[in-house]
Protein backbone atom coordinates (compact mmCIF):
# COMPACT_ATOMS: atom_id res chain seq x y z
CA UNK A 1 0.00 0.00 0.00
CA UNK A 2 1.06 3.58 -0.44
CA UNK A 3 2.74 5.44 2.47
CA UNK A 4 0.62 7.30 5.01
CA UNK A 5 2.02 10.58 3.75
CA UNK A 6 0.42 9.89 0.38
CA UNK A 7 -2.93 9.16 2.06
CA UNK A 8 -2.66 12.57 3.73
CA UNK A 9 -1.95 14.25 0.39
CA UNK A 10 -4.84 12.83 -1.66
CA UNK A 11 -6.44 15.52 -3.83
CA UNK A 12 -9.31 16.90 -1.69
CA UNK A 13 -11.38 17.40 -4.85
CA UNK A 14 -11.40 13.59 -5.14
CA UNK A 15 -11.32 12.48 -1.49
CA UNK A 16 -11.34 14.76 1.54
CA UNK A 17 -10.44 13.59 5.05
CA UNK A 18 -12.44 15.00 7.95
CA UNK A 19 -9.34 15.05 10.15
CA UNK A 20 -6.08 14.27 8.31
CA UNK A 21 -4.15 14.35 11.60
CA UNK A 22 -5.74 11.00 12.48
CA UNK A 23 -3.97 9.22 9.63
CA UNK A 24 -1.70 7.17 11.87
CA UNK A 25 -0.69 3.48 12.16
CA UNK A 26 -3.45 1.46 13.85
CA UNK A 27 -5.86 4.39 13.84
CA UNK A 28 -9.33 4.74 12.30
CA UNK A 29 -10.37 7.86 10.46
CA UNK A 30 -12.82 8.80 7.74
CA UNK A 31 -13.48 11.16 4.87
CA UNK A 32 -15.69 11.78 1.85
CA UNK A 33 -15.27 10.43 -1.66
CA UNK A 34 -16.57 13.01 -4.14
CA UNK A 35 -18.09 11.22 -7.11
CA UNK A 36 -20.37 11.97 -10.05
CA UNK A 37 -23.89 10.60 -9.71
CA UNK A 38 -23.53 8.53 -12.89
CA UNK A 39 -20.79 7.00 -14.99
CA UNK A 40 -21.68 7.68 -18.64
CA UNK A 41 -19.03 9.46 -20.67
CA UNK A 42 -19.81 12.99 -21.84
CA UNK A 43 -22.67 13.51 -19.38
CA UNK A 44 -22.53 16.19 -16.71
CA UNK A 45 -23.82 14.74 -13.45
CA UNK A 46 -24.46 16.25 -10.04
CA UNK A 47 -21.92 15.19 -7.42
CA UNK A 48 -22.47 12.92 -4.41
CA UNK A 49 -20.37 12.39 -1.29
CA UNK A 50 -19.67 8.86 -0.03
CA UNK A 51 -18.46 8.58 3.56
CA UNK A 52 -15.50 6.19 3.70
CA UNK A 53 -13.46 4.99 6.68
CA UNK A 54 -10.04 3.35 6.98
CA UNK A 55 -8.52 1.35 9.79
CA UNK A 56 -4.82 1.82 8.98
CA UNK A 57 -2.52 -1.16 9.43
CA UNK A 58 -0.26 -1.16 12.47
CA UNK A 59 2.70 -1.73 10.15
CA UNK A 60 3.16 0.98 7.54
CA UNK A 61 3.13 1.05 4.61
CA UNK A 62 0.63 -1.80 4.94
CA UNK A 63 2.63 -4.89 3.83
CA UNK A 64 -0.40 -6.68 2.39
CA UNK A 65 -2.16 -3.69 0.91
CA UNK A 66 -5.76 -2.61 1.21
CA UNK A 67 -8.84 -4.74 1.87
CA UNK A 68 -12.39 -3.44 1.37
CA UNK A 69 -15.05 -4.87 3.66
CA UNK A 70 -18.83 -4.77 3.50
CA UNK A 71 -20.75 -6.37 6.38
CA UNK A 72 -24.15 -6.68 4.75
CA UNK A 73 -27.63 -5.28 4.93
CA UNK A 74 -28.27 -3.43 2.80
CA UNK A 75 -27.75 -1.00 5.64
CA UNK A 76 -24.45 -1.84 7.35
CA UNK A 77 -22.14 1.14 7.50
CA UNK A 78 -18.55 2.12 8.16
CA UNK A 79 -18.34 0.37 11.55
CA UNK A 80 -17.58 -2.61 9.32
CA UNK A 81 -13.92 -1.55 9.62
CA UNK A 82 -14.08 -2.67 13.26
CA UNK A 83 -15.97 -5.88 12.56
CA UNK A 84 -13.74 -6.84 9.64
CA UNK A 85 -10.65 -6.24 11.78
CA UNK A 86 -12.11 -8.52 14.46
CA UNK A 87 -13.20 -11.22 11.99
CA UNK A 88 -9.81 -11.29 10.23
CA UNK A 89 -8.01 -12.42 13.40
CA UNK A 90 -5.31 -10.82 15.51
CA UNK A 91 -2.47 -10.61 12.98
CA UNK A 92 -4.11 -9.48 9.76
CA UNK A 93 -5.12 -5.95 10.86
CA UNK A 94 -1.45 -5.31 11.56
CA UNK A 95 -0.71 -5.74 7.84
CA UNK A 96 -3.84 -4.56 5.98
CA UNK A 97 -5.47 -1.17 5.65
CA UNK A 98 -9.18 -2.02 6.11
CA UNK A 99 -11.70 0.13 4.24
CA UNK A 100 -15.48 0.34 4.55
CA UNK A 101 -18.26 2.59 3.32
CA UNK A 102 -21.53 4.33 4.10
CA UNK A 103 -22.84 3.42 0.67
CA UNK A 104 -24.84 5.94 -1.30
CA UNK A 105 -27.98 7.17 0.39
CA UNK A 106 -27.01 5.85 3.84
CA UNK A 107 -25.21 7.00 6.96
CA UNK A 108 -23.27 10.21 6.50
CA UNK A 109 -23.18 9.96 2.71
CA UNK A 110 -24.95 12.76 0.86
CA UNK A 111 -27.66 12.99 -0.34
CA UNK A 112 -29.64 10.47 1.71
CA UNK A 113 -32.61 8.28 0.89
CA UNK A 114 -33.28 7.63 4.59
CA UNK A 115 -36.44 9.73 4.63
CA UNK A 116 -39.90 9.35 6.20
CA UNK A 117 -41.51 9.20 2.78
CA UNK A 118 -39.83 5.82 2.17
CA UNK A 119 -40.77 4.31 5.54
CA UNK A 120 -43.32 1.50 5.58
CA UNK A 121 -46.09 2.26 8.06
CA UNK A 122 -48.14 -0.73 9.15
CA UNK A 123 -48.92 0.48 12.68
CA UNK A 124 -51.80 2.72 13.76
CA UNK A 125 -50.62 4.52 16.95
CA UNK A 126 -54.07 6.00 17.60
CA UNK A 127 -55.56 2.53 18.03
CA UNK A 128 -52.37 0.71 19.13
CA UNK A 129 -52.97 -1.73 16.29
CA UNK A 130 -50.67 -3.28 13.72
CA UNK A 131 -51.80 -4.41 10.29
CA UNK A 132 -52.87 -8.01 10.85
CA UNK A 133 -51.55 -10.16 8.02
CA UNK A 134 -52.78 -13.72 7.76
CA UNK A 135 -51.21 -15.46 4.79
CA UNK A 136 -54.08 -17.94 4.80
CA UNK A 137 -56.47 -15.01 4.19
CA UNK A 138 -56.24 -13.36 0.78
CA UNK A 139 -58.11 -10.27 1.97
CA UNK A 140 -55.44 -9.42 4.53
CA UNK A 141 -52.68 -10.01 1.96
CA UNK A 142 -54.57 -7.62 -0.32
CA UNK A 143 -54.60 -5.02 2.45
CA UNK A 144 -50.85 -5.48 2.80
CA UNK A 145 -50.39 -5.06 -0.97
CA UNK A 146 -52.10 -1.67 -0.87
CA UNK A 147 -49.79 -0.50 1.90
CA UNK A 148 -46.68 -1.57 -0.01
CA UNK A 149 -47.88 0.00 -3.25
CA UNK A 150 -48.53 3.33 -1.55
CA UNK A 151 -45.14 3.26 0.17
CA UNK A 152 -43.13 2.26 -2.89
CA UNK A 153 -44.73 4.83 -5.17
CA UNK A 154 -44.59 7.52 -2.50
CA UNK A 155 -40.90 6.86 -1.93
CA UNK A 156 -40.07 7.08 -5.62
CA UNK A 157 -42.01 10.34 -6.00
CA UNK A 158 -40.31 12.10 -3.09
CA UNK A 159 -39.24 15.52 -4.49
CA UNK A 160 -35.93 15.46 -2.63
CA UNK A 161 -34.65 12.72 -4.96
CA UNK A 162 -34.65 15.08 -7.93
CA UNK A 163 -31.10 16.27 -8.63
CA UNK A 164 -30.72 19.09 -11.13
CA UNK A 165 -27.78 20.24 -13.22
CA UNK A 166 -28.12 23.79 -14.48
CA UNK A 167 -27.39 24.58 -18.13
CA UNK A 168 -23.78 25.58 -18.67
CA UNK A 169 -20.26 24.45 -19.42
CA UNK A 170 -18.57 22.06 -16.98
CA UNK A 171 -14.98 20.91 -17.59
CA UNK A 172 -15.35 21.78 -21.28
CA UNK A 173 -18.62 19.85 -21.57
CA UNK A 174 -21.70 21.86 -22.51
CA UNK A 175 -25.07 20.73 -21.15
CA UNK A 176 -28.65 21.87 -21.10
CA UNK A 177 -30.54 21.88 -17.82
CA UNK A 178 -31.19 18.27 -16.85
CA UNK A 179 -32.72 16.51 -13.85
CA UNK A 180 -31.65 13.08 -12.58
CA UNK A 181 -33.41 10.76 -10.14
CA UNK A 182 -31.11 9.95 -7.24
CA UNK A 183 -32.53 6.45 -6.67
CA UNK A 184 -31.72 5.39 -10.24
CA UNK A 185 -28.05 5.82 -9.28
CA UNK A 186 -28.07 4.38 -5.75
CA UNK A 187 -28.02 0.61 -6.20
CA UNK A 188 -25.34 -2.00 -5.76
CA UNK A 189 -23.64 -1.20 -9.07
CA UNK A 190 -23.00 2.35 -7.86
CA UNK A 191 -21.50 1.01 -4.60
CA UNK A 192 -19.08 -1.02 -6.72
CA UNK A 193 -18.16 1.97 -8.87
CA UNK A 194 -17.50 4.05 -5.75
CA UNK A 195 -15.25 1.29 -4.36
CA UNK A 196 -13.26 1.42 -7.59
CA UNK A 197 -12.91 5.21 -7.28
CA UNK A 198 -11.61 4.78 -3.73
CA UNK A 199 -9.19 2.06 -4.86
CA UNK A 200 -7.72 4.42 -7.42
CA UNK A 201 -7.54 7.34 -4.97
CA UNK A 202 -5.82 5.11 -2.40
CA UNK A 203 -2.89 4.20 -4.60
CA UNK A 204 -4.34 2.42 -7.65
CA UNK A 205 -3.18 -0.98 -6.35
CA UNK A 206 -4.96 -4.33 -6.37
CA UNK A 207 -7.62 -4.57 -3.69
CA UNK A 208 -8.59 -7.54 -1.51
CA UNK A 209 -12.34 -7.82 -0.87
CA UNK A 210 -14.27 -9.28 2.08
CA UNK A 211 -18.06 -9.43 1.86
CA UNK A 212 -20.54 -10.84 4.36
CA UNK A 213 -24.27 -11.34 3.62
CA UNK A 214 -25.40 -8.57 1.21
CA UNK A 215 -21.73 -7.59 1.21
CA UNK A 216 -21.13 -10.70 -0.92
CA UNK A 217 -23.31 -9.17 -3.63
CA UNK A 218 -21.29 -5.95 -3.41
CA UNK A 219 -17.87 -7.59 -3.44
CA UNK A 220 -18.93 -10.34 -5.82
CA UNK A 221 -20.10 -7.71 -8.30
CA UNK A 222 -16.85 -5.79 -7.81
CA UNK A 223 -14.89 -8.97 -8.57
CA UNK A 224 -17.08 -9.42 -11.67
CA UNK A 225 -16.74 -5.94 -13.13
CA UNK A 226 -13.20 -5.19 -11.93
CA UNK A 227 -11.80 -8.71 -11.69
CA UNK A 228 -8.27 -7.68 -12.68
CA UNK A 229 -8.18 -5.23 -9.78
CA UNK A 230 -8.90 -7.88 -7.12
CA UNK A 231 -6.21 -9.56 -5.04
CA UNK A 232 -7.82 -11.89 -2.45
CA UNK A 233 -11.58 -12.52 -2.31
CA UNK A 234 -13.79 -13.86 0.51
CA UNK A 235 -17.57 -14.01 0.10
CA UNK A 236 -19.22 -15.31 3.28
CA UNK A 237 -22.92 -16.05 3.88
CA UNK A 238 -23.78 -15.38 0.27
CA UNK A 239 -26.60 -13.22 -0.99
CA UNK A 240 -28.58 -14.04 -4.11
CA UNK A 241 -26.23 -13.68 -7.13
CA UNK A 242 -29.25 -13.25 -9.44
CA UNK A 243 -31.82 -10.45 -9.94
CA UNK A 244 -35.10 -12.41 -10.12
CA UNK A 245 -37.09 -11.35 -7.05
CA UNK A 246 -39.58 -14.19 -7.58
CA UNK A 247 -36.97 -16.94 -7.31
CA UNK A 248 -35.40 -14.95 -4.46
CA UNK A 249 -38.59 -15.12 -2.41
CA UNK A 250 -39.10 -18.82 -3.16
CA UNK A 251 -35.52 -19.65 -2.16
CA UNK A 252 -35.92 -17.80 1.13
CA UNK A 253 -39.24 -19.44 1.98
CA UNK A 254 -38.03 -22.90 1.05
CA UNK A 255 -34.85 -22.51 3.09
CA UNK A 256 -36.62 -21.19 6.17
CA UNK A 257 -39.23 -23.94 5.97
CA UNK A 258 -36.51 -26.59 5.79
CA UNK A 259 -34.70 -24.98 8.72
CA UNK A 260 -37.77 -25.11 10.95
CA UNK A 261 -38.65 -28.65 9.91
CA UNK A 262 -35.06 -29.78 10.50
CA UNK A 263 -35.11 -28.35 14.00
CA UNK A 264 -38.39 -30.08 14.81
CA UNK A 265 -37.12 -33.34 13.32
CA UNK A 266 -33.93 -33.13 15.36
CA UNK A 267 -36.01 -33.09 18.53
CA UNK A 268 -37.86 -36.16 17.37
CA UNK A 269 -34.63 -37.92 16.40
CA UNK A 270 -32.70 -36.98 19.53
CA UNK A 271 -35.34 -36.76 22.29
CA UNK A 272 -32.72 -36.99 25.04
CA UNK A 273 -31.15 -33.77 23.78
CA UNK A 274 -34.49 -31.98 23.35
CA UNK A 275 -36.32 -31.05 26.56
CA UNK A 276 -39.67 -30.59 24.79
CA UNK A 277 -41.90 -33.53 23.93
CA UNK A 278 -43.59 -31.99 20.88
CA UNK A 279 -41.57 -29.08 19.51
CA UNK A 280 -44.08 -28.33 16.75
CA UNK A 281 -46.79 -27.74 19.38
CA UNK A 282 -44.47 -25.44 21.31
CA UNK A 283 -43.64 -23.35 18.23
CA UNK A 284 -47.32 -22.96 17.40
CA UNK A 285 -48.12 -21.82 20.94
CA UNK A 286 -45.36 -19.21 20.86
CA UNK A 287 -46.64 -18.06 17.49
CA UNK A 288 -50.19 -17.66 18.81
CA UNK A 289 -49.04 -15.70 21.88
CA UNK A 290 -47.04 -13.27 19.75
CA UNK A 291 -49.98 -12.87 17.40
CA UNK A 292 -52.23 -11.89 20.28
CA UNK A 293 -49.85 -9.14 21.38
CA UNK A 294 -48.73 -7.57 18.11
CA UNK A 295 -49.98 -4.13 19.10
CA UNK A 296 -47.57 -3.99 22.03
CA UNK A 297 -44.70 -5.44 20.01
CA UNK A 298 -45.12 -2.88 17.23
CA UNK A 299 -45.50 0.02 19.68
CA UNK A 300 -42.51 -1.02 21.79
CA UNK A 301 -40.07 -2.49 19.31
CA UNK A 302 -41.16 -1.22 15.91
CA UNK A 303 -41.52 -4.70 14.40
CA UNK A 304 -44.52 -4.70 12.11
CA UNK A 305 -45.24 -8.40 11.58
CA UNK A 306 -45.51 -11.12 14.18
CA UNK A 307 -44.15 -13.81 11.89
CA UNK A 308 -40.86 -11.96 11.56
CA UNK A 309 -40.39 -12.47 15.29
CA UNK A 310 -40.57 -16.22 14.88
CA UNK A 311 -37.07 -16.01 13.42
CA UNK A 312 -35.90 -14.78 16.84
CA UNK A 313 -37.73 -17.67 18.45
CA UNK A 314 -36.15 -20.27 16.18
CA UNK A 315 -32.69 -18.76 16.73
CA UNK A 316 -33.27 -18.85 20.49
CA UNK A 317 -34.38 -22.47 20.43
CA UNK A 318 -31.47 -23.47 18.18
CA UNK A 319 -28.84 -21.70 20.25
CA UNK A 320 -30.22 -22.52 23.70
CA UNK A 321 -31.76 -25.96 23.37
CA UNK A 322 -31.47 -26.53 27.11
CA UNK A 323 -33.79 -23.56 27.69
CA UNK A 324 -36.44 -24.60 25.19
CA UNK A 325 -38.66 -26.00 27.93
CA UNK A 326 -38.71 -22.61 29.63
CA UNK A 327 -39.95 -20.83 26.53
CA UNK A 328 -42.51 -23.54 25.80
CA UNK A 329 -43.84 -23.43 29.36
CA UNK A 330 -44.13 -19.66 29.16
CA UNK A 331 -46.16 -19.95 25.97
CA UNK A 332 -48.30 -22.70 27.50
CA UNK A 333 -49.13 -20.44 30.46
CA UNK A 334 -49.86 -17.48 28.16
CA UNK A 335 -47.26 -15.31 29.93
CA UNK A 336 -46.52 -12.70 27.27
CA UNK A 337 -44.35 -10.45 29.48
CA UNK A 338 -41.97 -13.31 30.24
CA UNK A 339 -41.90 -14.38 26.59
CA UNK A 340 -41.08 -10.85 25.52
CA UNK A 341 -38.17 -10.78 27.92
CA UNK A 342 -36.88 -14.12 26.60
CA UNK A 343 -36.96 -12.88 23.00
CA UNK A 344 -35.75 -9.32 23.44
CA UNK A 345 -33.73 -9.58 26.65
CA UNK A 346 -33.58 -7.19 29.58
CA UNK A 347 -32.58 -4.33 27.29
CA UNK A 348 -34.56 -4.39 24.03
CA UNK A 349 -32.41 -1.57 22.69
CA UNK A 350 -29.24 -3.67 22.98
CA UNK A 351 -27.62 -4.19 19.58
CA UNK A 352 -24.62 -6.26 18.59
CA UNK A 353 -22.62 -3.07 18.13
CA UNK A 354 -23.44 -1.92 21.66
CA UNK A 355 -22.78 -5.35 23.14
CA UNK A 356 -19.34 -5.61 21.58
CA UNK A 357 -18.57 -2.02 22.50
CA UNK A 358 -19.46 -2.59 26.16
CA UNK A 359 -17.47 -5.83 26.22
CA UNK A 360 -14.36 -4.02 24.97
CA UNK A 361 -14.17 -6.05 21.75
CA UNK A 362 -14.87 -2.91 19.72
CA UNK A 363 -13.68 0.64 20.43
CA UNK A 364 -16.11 3.31 21.59
CA UNK A 365 -15.15 5.71 18.82
CA UNK A 366 -17.98 5.97 16.34
CA UNK A 367 -20.91 8.23 15.52
CA UNK A 368 -18.71 11.30 15.82
CA UNK A 369 -16.94 13.51 13.31
CA UNK A 370 -14.17 11.63 11.50
CA UNK A 371 -15.21 8.24 12.93
CA UNK A 372 -17.36 5.38 11.56
CA UNK A 373 -21.15 5.45 11.48
CA UNK A 374 -22.99 2.70 13.36
CA UNK A 375 -26.51 3.19 12.01
CA UNK A 376 -27.81 2.30 15.49
CA UNK A 377 -28.34 5.85 16.72
CA UNK A 378 -31.49 7.94 16.44
CA UNK A 379 -29.43 11.08 16.94
CA UNK A 380 -26.51 10.49 14.55
CA UNK A 381 -26.06 11.32 11.74
CA UNK A 382 -29.54 12.89 12.07
CA UNK A 383 -32.73 12.50 14.10
CA UNK A 384 -34.60 9.18 13.79
CA UNK A 385 -31.90 7.69 11.56
CA UNK A 386 -32.04 4.16 13.01
CA UNK A 387 -35.85 4.00 13.08
CA UNK A 388 -36.10 4.94 9.42
CA UNK A 389 -33.00 3.28 7.96
CA UNK A 390 -33.58 -0.20 9.38
CA UNK A 391 -36.55 -0.57 7.04
CA UNK A 392 -35.77 1.92 4.29
CA UNK A 393 -32.15 1.02 3.45
CA UNK A 394 -32.82 -2.61 2.43
CA UNK A 395 -36.10 -1.61 0.77
CA UNK A 396 -34.62 0.98 -1.57
CA UNK A 397 -31.55 -1.02 -2.62
CA UNK A 398 -33.58 -4.19 -3.21
CA UNK A 399 -36.13 -2.29 -5.28
CA UNK A 400 -33.35 -0.81 -7.42
CA UNK A 401 -31.38 -4.05 -7.90
CA UNK A 402 -34.04 -6.66 -8.57
CA UNK A 403 -36.27 -7.31 -11.58
CA UNK A 404 -39.55 -9.17 -12.24
CA UNK A 405 -41.47 -7.70 -9.31
CA UNK A 406 -45.26 -7.71 -9.42
CA UNK A 407 -47.39 -4.91 -10.88
CA UNK A 408 -50.71 -6.65 -10.38
CA UNK A 409 -52.53 -6.93 -7.07
CA UNK A 410 -54.19 -10.28 -7.78
CA UNK A 411 -50.86 -11.78 -8.83
CA UNK A 412 -49.15 -10.39 -5.70
CA UNK A 413 -51.83 -11.85 -3.43
CA UNK A 414 -51.90 -15.27 -5.13
CA UNK A 415 -48.12 -15.61 -5.12
CA UNK A 416 -47.82 -15.07 -1.36
CA UNK A 417 -50.90 -17.15 -0.57
CA UNK A 418 -49.55 -20.09 -2.59
CA UNK A 419 -46.05 -19.66 -1.16
CA UNK A 420 -47.44 -20.01 2.34
CA UNK A 421 -49.32 -23.17 1.38
CA UNK A 422 -46.17 -24.72 -0.04
CA UNK A 423 -43.84 -23.66 2.80
CA UNK A 424 -45.98 -23.23 5.96
CA UNK A 425 -43.14 -23.21 8.50
CA UNK A 426 -44.89 -25.55 10.91
CA UNK A 427 -47.96 -23.36 10.73
CA UNK A 428 -46.18 -20.12 11.64
CA UNK A 429 -46.06 -18.52 8.15
CA UNK A 430 -42.48 -17.51 8.96
CA UNK A 431 -41.12 -18.68 5.56
CA UNK A 432 -43.53 -16.56 3.51
CA UNK A 433 -42.99 -13.61 5.82
CA UNK A 434 -39.27 -13.72 5.16
CA UNK A 435 -39.81 -14.21 1.44
CA UNK A 436 -42.22 -11.29 1.32
CA UNK A 437 -39.83 -9.13 3.35
CA UNK A 438 -37.86 -8.78 0.09
CA UNK A 439 -40.47 -9.58 -2.56
CA UNK A 440 -42.78 -6.72 -1.51
CA UNK A 441 -40.05 -4.12 -1.86
CA UNK A 442 -40.27 -4.40 -5.65
CA UNK A 443 -44.08 -4.22 -5.81
CA UNK A 444 -45.06 -1.42 -8.20
CA UNK A 445 -41.52 0.00 -8.05
CA UNK A 446 -41.41 2.38 -11.03
CA UNK A 447 -37.91 1.93 -12.44
CA UNK A 448 -35.35 -0.80 -11.67
CA UNK A 449 -31.62 -0.88 -12.47
CA UNK A 450 -30.65 -4.58 -12.25
CA UNK A 451 -27.01 -5.48 -11.75
CA UNK A 452 -25.14 -7.65 -14.22
CA UNK A 453 -24.80 -11.41 -13.58
CA UNK A 454 -22.26 -11.98 -10.82
CA UNK A 455 -19.32 -14.29 -11.41
CA UNK A 456 -15.96 -14.81 -13.07
CA UNK A 457 -14.53 -18.03 -14.48
CA UNK A 458 -10.91 -17.50 -13.42
CA UNK A 459 -11.10 -15.51 -10.18
CA UNK A 460 -9.95 -17.54 -7.17
CA UNK A 461 -11.04 -17.01 -3.58
CA UNK A 462 -13.22 -18.44 -0.81
CA UNK A 463 -17.00 -18.79 -1.15
CA UNK A 464 -18.32 -19.67 2.33
CA UNK A 465 -21.79 -20.55 3.56
CA UNK A 466 -23.82 -22.18 6.30
CA UNK A 467 -26.35 -24.92 5.57
CA UNK A 468 -28.82 -23.65 8.20
CA UNK A 469 -28.14 -19.94 7.72
CA UNK A 470 -31.23 -18.04 8.96
CA UNK A 471 -30.80 -15.08 6.59
CA UNK A 472 -29.30 -16.17 3.27
CA UNK A 473 -30.24 -19.61 1.88
CA UNK A 474 -27.32 -21.97 1.41
CA UNK A 475 -28.41 -22.53 -2.18
CA UNK A 476 -27.17 -18.99 -2.92
CA UNK A 477 -23.70 -19.93 -1.67
CA UNK A 478 -23.78 -22.90 -4.03
CA UNK A 479 -24.85 -20.66 -6.91
CA UNK A 480 -22.18 -18.08 -6.12
CA UNK A 481 -19.54 -20.82 -6.12
CA UNK A 482 -20.85 -22.08 -9.45
CA UNK A 483 -20.52 -18.57 -10.87
CA UNK A 484 -16.93 -18.23 -9.64
CA UNK A 485 -15.63 -21.40 -11.26
CA UNK A 486 -12.11 -21.20 -9.84
CA UNK A 487 -13.06 -20.32 -6.26
CA UNK A 488 -13.20 -22.81 -3.37
CA UNK A 489 -16.36 -23.66 -1.42
CA UNK A 490 -16.20 -23.71 2.40
CA UNK A 491 -19.31 -25.03 4.16
CA UNK A 492 -20.39 -25.01 7.79
CA UNK A 493 -23.34 -26.92 9.21
CA UNK A 494 -23.85 -24.22 11.81
CA UNK A 495 -26.85 -21.92 12.28
CA UNK A 496 -24.65 -18.83 11.83
CA UNK A 497 -25.17 -16.13 9.26
CA UNK A 498 -21.58 -15.72 8.15
CA UNK A 499 -18.66 -17.73 9.49
CA UNK A 500 -17.52 -14.83 11.67
CA UNK A 501 -20.89 -13.30 12.47
CA UNK A 502 -21.25 -13.08 16.22
CA UNK A 503 -23.85 -15.32 17.81
CA UNK A 504 -24.42 -16.37 21.36
CA UNK A 505 -22.91 -13.07 22.47
CA UNK A 506 -19.91 -12.71 20.19
CA UNK A 507 -18.79 -16.34 19.80
CA UNK A 508 -17.54 -17.11 16.29
CA UNK A 509 -17.67 -20.32 14.27
CA UNK A 510 -13.94 -20.96 14.76
CA UNK A 511 -13.58 -24.21 12.83
CA UNK A 512 -14.45 -22.55 9.53
CA UNK A 513 -13.31 -18.99 10.24
CA UNK A 514 -9.75 -20.17 10.83
CA UNK A 515 -9.47 -21.01 7.12
CA UNK A 516 -10.49 -17.47 6.18
CA UNK A 517 -8.03 -15.95 8.65
CA UNK A 518 -5.21 -18.10 7.29
CA UNK A 519 -6.12 -17.16 3.71
CA UNK A 520 -5.73 -13.47 4.53
CA UNK A 521 -2.43 -14.24 6.28
CA UNK A 522 -0.84 -16.33 3.53
CA UNK A 523 -2.91 -15.89 0.36
CA UNK A 524 -3.19 -19.69 0.26
CA UNK A 525 -6.46 -21.65 0.42
CA UNK A 526 -5.69 -24.51 2.80
CA UNK A 527 -8.69 -26.77 2.15
CA UNK A 528 -10.14 -28.76 -0.73
CA UNK A 529 -13.03 -27.23 -2.65
CA UNK A 530 -16.29 -28.31 -1.02
CA UNK A 531 -14.77 -28.88 2.42
CA UNK A 532 -17.36 -29.11 5.22
CA UNK A 533 -15.90 -27.94 8.52
CA UNK A 534 -15.53 -30.66 11.14
CA UNK A 535 -17.06 -33.24 8.81
CA UNK A 536 -14.47 -36.00 9.23
CA UNK A 537 -14.41 -36.78 12.97
CA UNK A 538 -18.14 -37.25 13.59
CA UNK A 539 -18.65 -40.22 15.88
CA UNK A 540 -21.47 -41.99 17.67
CA UNK A 541 -21.65 -39.35 20.39
CA UNK A 542 -22.27 -36.55 17.88
CA UNK A 543 -25.82 -35.22 18.11
CA UNK A 544 -27.59 -32.34 16.42
CA UNK A 545 -26.45 -29.86 19.07
CA UNK A 546 -22.80 -30.61 18.37
CA UNK A 547 -23.24 -30.34 14.62
CA UNK A 548 -25.02 -26.99 14.77
CA UNK A 549 -22.44 -25.66 17.21
CA UNK A 550 -19.55 -26.56 14.93
CA UNK A 551 -18.00 -28.57 17.76
CA UNK A 552 -15.67 -31.55 17.32
CA UNK A 553 -17.86 -34.64 17.48
CA UNK A 554 -15.56 -37.33 18.83
CA UNK A 555 -16.41 -40.17 21.24
CA UNK A 556 -14.88 -38.14 24.09
CA UNK A 557 -16.88 -34.93 23.50
CA UNK A 558 -18.64 -33.44 26.50
CA UNK A 559 -21.51 -30.94 26.62
CA UNK A 560 -19.15 -28.38 28.14
CA UNK A 561 -17.04 -28.54 24.97
CA UNK A 562 -19.83 -27.24 22.76
CA UNK A 563 -20.67 -23.64 22.04
CA UNK A 564 -24.26 -24.39 22.97
CA UNK A 565 -23.23 -24.89 26.56
CA UNK A 566 -22.08 -21.27 26.94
Amino acid sequence: AMPLEDFSNIDPDVFEWVNPDEIQPGNVTCGFLKAPLGEAEGVVYPMVKVYTCVRFADNQPAPKGNVAGHCGGPGSLTTCVYFAAMYMGEDNPENYNIISFDQRGMGRSEPTFVVEECLLKTYDPMNNAALAVDYDDKDTIRDLAKVYKARNLGCWEYPGFQMKVEAGVYNNVTTDEITFHFLEHSGTRQVVEDIERVRIAFGDQRLSVYGISYGTKVMGLYATIFSDKVNLMVLDGNDDPNVDIVSNAIDIARSMDQRIDFFIASCEQYPKSCPVDIMRHCINQVDALLNANMGDIEATFGIAQKNYLMQNVIVYLYAYVDKAAEMCNVAESNDYEYLRKLIFGDDPTMTLDKLLQESGLLPASWDTDSKPTSGESNLWPFANYSVISNEVAPSVVTAIDYAFGSYDEDQFVSFLYDLNKQYPGAGTSTPVTFGNHWYSKTYYWPNVSPVSPIGNAIKTGIIAGQIYDPATPYIWTQEMRNNFKSASLLTSRSMNHGMATARERAVQDPACQSHIIKYFQTGIIDFVDGFVCESEPIGDSCNIQHILAGAKCTPTVKDSDTLLST
